[in-house]
Order: C-alpha cells, then structure tokens, then sequence
C-alpha cells in the first residue's frame, strides 16, 4: 500500500488547508499519494516520475497537478527545484464561478482532483517562456507571505493563490484556443454533474439543448477529452470508490445513489474500471 501524505502534518496554520514550500529533491522519492491535492511548478533542472502509471519528464515551467487519488513516484533529479504546493479543494470556495466551469479549471483540477488520471485528463500544463517569468514572482510572494504568517496572511495566501491558477487558466486557454469554449458542452457538463445519480440519456440531453447528438460529442470532447457518456461514467465510477472506502454504505446503497441500474450493472462496470469488484475494492483501500 502507498504511504500517504497528511496534509495537516505540513499546513502551517489550523484550518488552512494550504502549504507551500521550494524543494530541491536528489534522491528518489518513493511511491506515495496525498489526502490533498498537490501542485508543483518547476524552476529549474529536471526530474522523472509515474504518476498513476503515465510516465512523465518535469522541467523548467512544467506545472503538473496531482489529485489525493493517485499514487506517483519522483526519481532521475538533475538539479531540479521547484515550488510545491498541497491544498484542499475547498480553497476554491470563494473562487470565480466562471473561472470554476471552464474547461481549463474542470481539466486540471476538478477531473483530476477526483482521481481520473490518464492521457486526456492529466493535470498537466506547460507554464514556459513568459508564462514562467510572470508565475514565478507570485509563487514567490505566495511562499513568502506564507512563512511570515503575519495578521492576515491567510486572506492574502488565497489572493495569491487564485492569481496564480488564473495566469495557469489564461494559459491553459492559450494553448488551447482552437478548440474553443462551446457553451454547449458547459451546459451539457453542469447538466451532468448535478444528475449524476439520477438516468443520463446523451440523446435526451442534446435535445434539451436543441442541438444534434454528434454536434454535443464533438464539442464535449474537444472541450473535456472523453465523449458525455464516458464522462458520466467516470463520474460515477470515481462517487462510488469515495463512498466505498469514506462511508460503510451498502453496495447496493451506492450502486443507486451513485445512479447505476442495478447492483449487478454496477458490479460489472465498476470491475471493467478497477479490474476488481466493489467489495475488493473496498476491502483493499478502506485500510
């Protein structure tokens, strides 16, 4: 089993779910996963690591997004240094609204937050060329202003913080300006998570929004990465590990809040995901 990274070992103020610090690791860090999510945005050298089982190669204004969920190993550092960042998702809160449905924001940090790592949701962005030079002053500010811990520090971490994630939105919209940012495929992703544990008809849906099924999957997926039905049923399937391993619900109690048919179906899709059963998966993780 991976070791896990408390969150309340590092934060330096009670119920301030936020540490940063600036680390040069030379040695391997061992698999591990945290009970937060963790940011890290590198300055300088290189290192390499797995996150989940995807290989990836961390440089100079590499910022890679990793959620609680998944297990990742750091190994290869070659003066490497980088700002490290672990906070929880309601640091979001008070974020922008609009900010909080844009494709950026639910690719790097909701998706990924909720455990879904793979090659269309990594959390993952490339912040070089002047994107580094105007992310690294306020990285630095942020550490800063954090270590000082002075009156107000914890209103001024969160300013910060959220600049910080808009310049890393601004980019992410940037490079990703020719998809474009359909409002459909919002519409469509609000509509979703709010009825996740109710039926999901694709079809029904692009009617309600009075456009054709193949128009609303083409623009989910240049705006999401994965067609509304996988979608929903990585939605699901990520609800029902939490309540597996957080709650001692029945698991035909989370089949049906988490909107499968029946506890069978739900048996039958959640091993095609985890490549165990509910009742492994529980047993395995709850410890």
């Amino acid at each position: 089993m991976n070791n896990i990274t408390k969150l309340k070992y590092y934060q330096k103020f009670n119920n301030f779910p936020f540490h940063i610090e600036f680390f040069s690791p030379t040695e391997l860090i061992e698999r591990h996963q945290h009970d937060c999510v963790e940011m890290i945005f590198v300055t300088d050298g290189y290192a390499n690591d797995y996150i989940d089982s995807f290989p990836f190669r961390r440089s100079r204004g590499n910022l890679v997004i990793i959620s609680g969920q998944v297990s990742h190993v750091m190994f290869g550092f070659k003066d490497f240094a980088a700002y490290r960042v672990l906070f929880d998702m309601s640091l979001f809160n008070e974020f922008d609204e609009n900010l909080q449905t844009s494709p950026g924001f639910v690719s790097l940090f909701v998706l990924n937050s909720l455990g879904i790592v793979d090659n269309d949701y990594c959390g993952a962005i490339s912040m070089r060329g002047e994107y580094t030079d105007r992310l690294i002053p306020v990285f630095d500010e942020l550490l800063s202003t954090y270590e000082k811990g002075e009156d107000g520090a914890q209103e001024q971490i969160t300013a910060l913080f959220y600049k910080a994630v808009e310049l890393i939105l601004e980019k992410y919209e940037k490079n990703n300006k020719d998809k474009g940012n359909d409002r459909y495929s919002k519409l469509a992703y609000d509509t979703i998570i709010s009825n996740l544990n109710e039926p999901i008809s694709i079809s029904e849906l692009a009617r309600q929004l009075q456009v054709s099924r193949i128009y609303l999957y083409k623009a989910f997926v240049k705006n999401y990465g994965k067609s509304p039905a996988q979608f929903v049923m990585d939605m699901r399937v990520r609800n029902a590990k939490v309540l597996l391993t957080m709650t001692d619900k029945s698991i035909t109690e989370i089949a049906i809040s988490c909107g499968f048919e029946n506890p069978g179906y739900f048996a039958k899709i959640f091993k095609s995901w985890e490549g165990m059963s509910p009742s492994e998966y529980r047993k395995t993780h709850k410890k």
